[in-house]
């Protein structure tokens, strides 16, 4: 089976903040409340992110996935994949 790579389509890029937004949803943590008892000091810049589009950071992207159990360099791919769609 022969494919060409004409006929394939990019994947769509998303704002970072839109998987982070899903993230938290899936596991409940969606309220202002929780978000500054699980992100602490760093809970306003994840705010930001969340509601304003705020780019995420070396150190967001650290303490995002110290909190989600994932890897800093997703989130830092996510936001670059983003910049680079600009």
């Amino acid at each position: 089976m022969s494919h060409k790579l004409s006929n394939r389509k990019p994947a769509e890029v998303v704002r970072p903040s839109v998987y982070l937004k899903d993230e938290l949803k899936a596991r409940h943590w969606d309220n202002l409340w929780y978000l500054n008892y699980i992100f602490g000091s760093c809970s306003r810049d994840i705010i930001d992110i969340i509601y304003n589009g705020a780019s995420i950071t070396d150190k967001t992207a650290r303490v995002i996935a110290k909190e989600l159990g994932t890897s800093a360099e997703l989130w830092l791919n996510l936001q670059k994949a983003w910049d680079e769609r600009k």
